[in-house]
Formats: C-alpha cells, sequence, structure tokens
C-alpha cells in the first residue's frame, strides 16, 4: 500500500463534523478541530507554514489567568433550565439507556414535589 501524503495537509487545522452514526455524537452536535503537527518538521522539505495561533487564555485556568466568569450557585437551576429549553440537559447529552432512565426519573420525582 503506498500512502500519498502531502506535507501541506499535515501542518493544517481542519474543522470535521464527524458521521452521525452514534447517538452521543449526534445528540451533542458537534465537531471536531484537528491541529496539524509541527511545521518545522517540513522544513527539510522548503515547505514551513506557522501553526494557527490560538488564545492561549481559552484553556489557562486559576484566578490569574485573566478574565473569569463567577457564577452565582443560586443560578444554577435557572441556567440549567434555559439550557433545557434550547434542549440541552443530561439525557441529551448522554443518550445511554441508564443516563435517560436517571433523568427521567429524576424530573418525575421532582413534579410529585
Amino acid at each position: 500500500m503506498k500512502i500519498n501524503l502531502d506535507p501541506k495537509d499535515v501542518s493544517s487545522v481542519y474543522a470535521v463534523k464527524p458521521k452521525l452514526d452514534n447517538p452521543r455524537i449526534a445528540k451533542q452536535h458537534g465537531a471536531f478541530l484537528i491541529f496539524g503537527i509541527s511545521p518545522s518538521i517540513f522544513a527539510v522539505f522548503g515547505l514551513y507554514k506557522p501553526m494557527a495561533k490560538f488564545n492561549k487564555k481559552w484553556i489557562e485556568r486559576g484566578s490569574d489567568s485573566g478574565q473569569r466568569i463567577i457564577i452565582d450557585k443560586k443560578s444554577k437551576t435557572q441556567i440549567l433550565q434555559q439550557l433545557e429549553s434550547f434542549g440541552f440537559n443530561q439525557a441529551t447529552l448522554f443518550p445511554e439507556v441508564d443516563i435517560v432512565a436517571s433523568f427521567v426519573k429524576f424530573k418525575y420525582l421532582k413534579k410529585l414535589d
């Protein structure tokens, strides 16, 4: 088997929308970003392309990482209700039978209160 690989493709960034053949992936309506390997490897081929840059603060943690959004814990119920009104809840994000059953049980018991 011959592999035909273009070095320019390996050093690129791609957004990939997955095949929706898995219930969890289908429910999450997501996509993935695939980052290529370091372009310096391709210097021997005379190719050089800087890697895509992203804001490092997107992945930083802690009080010294710049801006932080602090959500009052009293808002949790309201936020969860708002997310559910858009179709985001435990059962839609994790459609396995045990999790959906747990979610339905919780909703049912909550209505009995």
